[in-house]
């Protein structure tokens, strides 16, 4: 009775399979038939129109690194697999001279890759430069002796990626370079952008000399001795790790985030931001981890600069005292330190209101710098697609060089 029960279960799964192949089978017949009547369809409305009835052939030359992209020989008419060099981005971007593009054009440009063409053709520069992308030089193969895929592509891939939030499926599509590679690509850049390029443009003053330089406005405005507007800022992680989830959600919304802390002058340059840490934490733990607030409270930095501010003595009269170091705008977040001035939380005096109100608008800086660069790279704004954390913290730190980067320039 068990054997004939077996018996009958495995001819039914034969069975099932049958069918199975009987539908593949049929559905390729019909697919087939649909083919031949859309040939049979063109090649009769080329003759209505005086044209041949043949379609384009496929080449059978494999010299493609996009796999699905096509595109038609100029030479044979054939259909053939597109390089890189058959895209719109290479034409359009690459071999065309900056000076042939009118001024719409740069404008389109800009907007579409957050970068000047000229400043971006030297960008491309400092990237050949780099050991991190020898797999992408000129003159380098793969290992199937084809020519790699150019770096000048690969980099507005990268920035288009940043300041889009596209996919890089998209990406394949408009230069004719797999998303593997794309996303390859776009490892290294990211940990180019965080070490080399952030290293080189994100630079924290440790000399009166440099400090100086960034302090103009705060002493027109006033307040002298007024380095930098400190705050912080999340940033959404969409797939964050079911392990790290808990601490990432924090009170400000309902999605996985980073948070950051960061250091601006008055001309929205970024002086020091931390490294990412879990949105739970609030401003009174996140300061502890920046180099630049610490530094300052412990007198290990900016320690010999000197300020005088006027203050009422004992008997109503105005005296100029003598100050050393820096001290950072803040609001009431964060740690009641003597470099860390945040305006008054409860005003009993007109005085008080007016201080607070000059320091909260002096204080906006920091505010409109995240406002700047999550415009200008959508990706933070819109959410980092990570699982790792590092990425998302070498996502921002790449945001930040590049953003001080077209300060500098």
């Amino acid at each position: 009775m068990k054997f004939s029960a077996v018996s009958a279960l495995l001819q039914a799964r034969q069975k099932r399979r049958r069918d199975e192949m009987d539908d593949d089978d049929r559905l390729l017949s019909n697919t087939l038939q649909q083919m031949q009547q859309q040939k049979k369809h063109h090649a009769n409305w080329n003759d209505r129109n005086g044209q041949s009835g043949s379609l384009p052939t496929i080449s059978s030359q494999t010299s493609a690194k996009s796999g699905m992209m096509y595109v038609i020989d100029r030479e044979s008419g054939a259909l053939r697999h597109g390089i890189p060099h058959d895209s719109l981005w290479w034409v359009n971007y690459v071999l065309t001279p900056p000076g042939d593009l009118t001024q719409r054009q740069r404008f389109k440009f800009r907007r579409r890759f957050r970068m000047p063409i000229d400043e971006w053709k030297l960008f491309v520069e400092k990237l050949n430069s780099n050991p991190l992308f020898k797999s992408w030089k000129i003159g380098n193969t793969d290992v199937c002796s084809r020519p790699c895929s150019p770096i000048a592509l690969l980099s507005l891939g990268a920035l288009k990626y940043l300041g889009r939030k596209c996919t890089f499926d998209d990406l394949e599509e408009s230069t004719f370079i797999s998303e593997r590679t794309h996303e390859r690509f776009f490892e290294k850049f990211i940990e180019f952008g965080s070490t080399s390029l952030f290293h080189e443009y994100v630079i924290m003053p440790r000399t009166v000399e440099e400090m100086e330089s960034h302090m103009h406005e705060m002493k027109l405005a006033g307040m002298d001795g007024g380095g930098a507007s400190t705050d912080a800022t999340n940033v959404t992680i969409e797939n964050c790790r079911y392990g790290s989830r808990q601490p990432h959600l924090g009170p400000k919304g309902s999605k996985t985030s980073r948070t950051y802390n960061a250091s601006v002058t008055h001309r929205h340059r970024i002086l020091n931001t931390t490294a990412g840490h879990p949105s739970r934490w609030n401003d009174k733990t996140l300061i502890l981890f920046d180099d630049f607030a610490t530094g300052l409270k412990d007198g290990s930095l900016l320690g010999d600069y000197e300020f005088f501010l006027y203050e009422r003595d004992v008997n109503g009269d105005v005296q100029k005292f003598l100050y050393h170091g820096i001290w950072l705008l803040v609001d009431n977040g964060y740690l009641d330190w003597s470099v860390t001035i945040p305006p008054y939380k409860y005003c009993t005096r007109l005085s008080e209101i007016r201080w607070s109100q000059w320091l909260e608008s002096m204080r906006k800086d920091v505010e409109c710098t995240f406002g700047i660069l999550k415009k200008r790279w959508t990706i933070l704004s819109k959410g980092v697609q990570a699982r790792k954390l590092e990425c998302a913290d070498q996502v921002w730190k790449t945001c930040c060089a590049l953003h001080n980067m077209s300060l500098f320039n």
